[in-house]
């Protein structure tokens, strides 16, 4: 794949596009010699002759401009090299090669990475202007818009004024991205970012598969570069763009298929190629105009703009050109854009009588692929034609069935693909690494095929090979399955559960067990579940790490303190931080995990159950509502996720054993978590054999100092707030937090406990979630009951009726909601469930 190409490669590649380029625009200003390679009468070989030069003496076969004979004479070669050549070989390498391709070649992009060349760091985060980020679509449109009408009235043959247009772009993208950094140029601004959208689609003809690759490899065009120390390629992206068409091109188009002015961009520029092309015939009466390419030499053009704009029908209009351009291509893009919405529409409505089941998604993709293929095949008719011209007719023909064939070929390879083949696909390679790290021979149970033999809609055969690994290589594989898959950016965190809902059935792994996967992440790599990183930003955070670790490791292995280290690479650190758009808390958490003696995993532990006992002094002590089934809920969630951070910190004290710091760490663990710890012992006794006496009677003292400052709610000292209000406060935004959490259940409790104290707050969340199409089931039923008045309790209303009844109180909360969601399914009461023989 032509992605794999080096990046040495491809930079001399660059280079040689760039200084071909930059030669091109010095021709447009001064070029005294290419002219005599278009005059048809030299003795020497040119491929560049033209013969209408010769045509244009004979009134019967010269080009006409609305009736009259269009004088022509030798010309420099400029711009018609430019049209002619250039603009369509770069669209035929987007279709057919991919975006990746010439995004790694542009010489554009080349030039508009020189701040970063000269280390300079970006003046602003891309995402402080929210409105970029969210109307960019509409801006780049606007400005392909634009662009079209310059070339028909100002710069299609005006060598100087195109020339002064050419630098004038590559100024702006060199600002822009001294501004913003990274690629944001590409993704925000560049016109030509909409053609590579549009002719894309899910995947270019011959593009790369990233989705089918390991988390942190370098796929398609990301940006990179090539680290002289390790002689390797390295990640250099810094998060201007989520999701990331760079990245992975599939995943940003699903993602924003149904982004606002995602629709005008596909309809729109189909419009914009018929009404470009179209208005040459507008304007000149006939054809020949365009096809003979004598636009692109034109004498005089910017005389013309006051001159009509229409010549239909052997008559010339009064509209002037100057108005008679932007009315065309407005007018006719449109028509294409309200007339293919409509069409979106009505073959909607035609489907879904057939399949009820089918989305809406579906049924705009299969009309955006419709409309790249007309825009594919409407382009090469004109583009690039008045040069195919001049081809002898078979190389025409040939080139007219090439078109074709290829686009047909996309056609086919794109109408049926689905979001869901896209999922299924990433899951089953993920699925596959993980297995392939056993050393076991699946080809028996697969009737001598191998993992990588079978496809992404046989995940029932590879489910076959499950039993021959036993329950804890279940879980290693699944949880290796969520960590590559939120490396990724395949899933989010809060609603992995449904995404993942295939694989955890396949692997039998129950509720309880993905959840406790998810803390264990938590604990060790923090960003992948928070949901303010985007998939970009931890792919930037961890190439980060990774060079960081690079930089560092030489140092830490020969003996050196790392801190030391640290200090003797401060130089190189900062450059890194630059490079990767690092902030000061993003520094210290990378500092923070890269080596465990930096900061050990206790600390970590601690930090996290100091975090989730605040969370339950402030709703243990919260006197007005601390009785009521929500909060007593809540309280059991929290007590239940810090009983899964005091396991792991049991064995970090089993290991540590007699170091001098484990009655220490006990100490301090004892404090924080004291009724955590007692229900471990409880349900584990074990725990209490395997660590020494002293430890066990550091981590549940006899006795706890009180005083009036104080009081003690199973899970530790808590301290209680002297102002009501202030306490208020410091629980709704408690509850905000706690609706971040990845558990459904804590996330549903904190939902209906924010609305007993702000109704207004918990609907404006609720909307939000009712907005997220993988949301759990259980958050969205919560959220839609406090939206929609219904007769029908909703599922976490019925819980917390029953919670407090005697005869469940001593059931775990998930015990409680699967038996609340039987007797829903089953129309039965609860205590039919729970005590059938009752």
């Amino acid at each position: 794949m032509l992605n794999k190409i080096t990046e040495q490669k491809a930079h001399k590649i660059r280079y040689v596009l760039v200084v071909g380029w930059l030669l091109l625009i010095v021709s447009l200003f001064f070029d005294p010699v290419s002219q005599y390679l278009t005059d048809p009468n030299t003795n020497f070989f040119s491929p560049l002759k033209d013969e209408i030069i010769n045509r244009a003496k004979n009134p019967e076969t010269c080009i006409r401009l609305q009736g009259k004979c269009l004088p022509e004479d030798p010309y420099a070669v400029g711009t018609r090299i430019f049209w002619g050549f250039i603009i369509p070989a770069g669209f035929g390498i987007v279709f057919v090669l991919g975006h990746e391709f010439w995004r790694r070649i542009c010489p554009l992009y080349f030039l508009s990475q020189i701040p970063r060349a000269l280390s300079l760091k970006p003046r602003r985060q891309i995402s402080q202007n929210q409105w970029l980020i969210n109307n960019h679509l509409y801006l780049q449109f606007g400005l392909f818009f634009l662009g079209l009408n310059l070339r028909i009235l100002f710069v299609n043959s005006a060598r100087p004024l195109f020339g002064g247009f050419l630098l004038f772009t590559i100024a702006s993208a060199i600002a822009i991205n001294f501004l913003y950094g990274g690629r944001s140029w590409c993704h925000y601004v560049c016109p030509f970012g909409i053609v590579q959208m549009v002719l894309t689609g899910p995947r270019g003809l011959f593009g790369s598969e990233a989705h089918k690759e390991p988390a942190r490899t370098i796929t398609q065009s990301m940006c990179r570069t090539f680290d002289q120390e390790t002689n390797q390629e390295k990640i250099t992206c810094i998060g201007c763009k989520s999701p990331c068409m760079d990245i992975d091109s599939e995943k940003a188009y699903w993602d924003q298929l149904n982004k606002p002015g995602r629709n005008l961009v596909q309809y729109g520029y189909l419009g914009l190629v018929c009404g470009y092309f179209g208005y040459y015939f507008l304007y000149s009466g006939n054809f020949d105009y365009y096809f003979s390419g004598a636009w692109s030499h034109e004498a005089g053009q910017l005389g013309k703009i006051f001159n009509p704009g229409f010549y239909v029908a052997g008559k010339a209009m009064s509209i002037p050109k100057l108005m008679a351009s932007p009315l065309t291509l407005g007018a006719i893009a449109s028509i294409f854009y309200f007339a293919l919405n409509r069409i979106e529409k009505i073959y909607g409505a035609v489907v879904k009588k057939q399949n009820p089941q089918i989305s809406s998604q579906i049924v705009r993709h299969r009309i955006f692929t419709i409309a790249t293929f007309l825009a594919v095949n409407c382009f090469y008719v004109y583009g690039g034609r008045p040069e195919i011209l001049r081809l002898p007719l078979i190389a025409q023909m040939l080139f007219n069935a090439l078109v074709v064939l290829l686009s047909t070929m996309w056609l086919v390879r794109t109408w049926g693909r689905t979001h869901e083949q896209y999922n299924q696909e990433g899951f089953a390679d993920k699925l596959r690494r993980q297995l392939k790290k056993f050393s076991i021979d699946f080809t028996q149970v697969l009737g001598g095929r191998s993992l990588d033999h079978l496809q992404a809609n046989e995940l029932d055969l590879l489910a076959q090979v499950i039993p021959q690994i036993t329950r804890q290589d279940r879980i290693q594989v699944y949880q290796g399955i969520i960590k590559e898959s939120l490396q990724a950016g395949s899933i989010e965190a809060n609603s992995s559960f449904k995404s993942l809902q295939l694989i955890r059935q396949k692997l039998e792994i129950t509720e309880e067990e993905h959840y406790a996967m998810l803390t264990n992440l938590g604990i060790d790599h923090p960003h992948l579940i928070n949901h303010h990183y985007s998939s970009v930003d931890r792919l930037r955070i961890e190439s980060y790490q990774d060079a960081i670790a690079s930089l560092l490791q030489e140092l830490v292995d020969s003996g050196m303190p790392v801190h030391q280290a640290i200090q003797t690479k401060i130089g190189q650190i900062t450059g890194l931080k630059k490079e990767y758009n690092i902030n000061k808390t993003e520094h210290l958490q990378v500092l923070g995990g890269l080596f465990d003696s930096l900061r050990p995993k206790a600390e970590k532990l601690l930090a996290l159950l100091q975090v989730e006992n605040s969370r339950y002094q402030i709703i243990s002590n919260f006197q007005s509502h601390s009785n009521t089934p929500v909060f007593l809920l809540l309280r059991k969630l929290l007590l239940a996720k810090q009983q899964l951070i005091v396991i792991p910190l049991l064995a970090v004290l089993e290991l540590l054993n007699n170091e001098p710091d484990a009655v220490q760490l006990a100490q301090r663990t004892g404090v924080v978590a004291q009724k955590a710890i007692a229900q471990v012992f409880a349900t584990q006794p074990q725990w209490q054999e395997r660590l020494k006496p002293q430890l066990v009677r550091e981590l549940i003292p006899n006795s706890i100092n009180s005083s009036k400052a104080t009081v003690v709610r199973g899970g530790g000292i808590t301290t209680r707030l002297q102002s009501d209000r202030r306490l208020a406060q410091a629980v709704e935004d408690t509850l905000l937090e706690l609706l971040q959490e990845p558990n459904p259940l804590t996330e549903s409790a904190s939902l209906y406990a924010l609305n007993q104290l702000n109704q207004k707050k918990a609907q404006t969340q609720a909307h939000q979630i009712i907005q997220q199409p993988l949301q759990n089931d259980l958050v969205k039923d919560t959220a839609s009951s406090l939206l929609v008045q219904s007769q029908k309790p909703s599922v976490i209303a019925q819980l917390l009726s029953v919670s407090g009844q005697p005869q469940f109180i001593n059931m775990t909360p998930d015990q409680l909601l699967s038996l609340v969601t039987q007797a829903q399914q089953k129309q039965q009461d609860i205590r039919q469930i729970a005590y059938p023989n009752r």
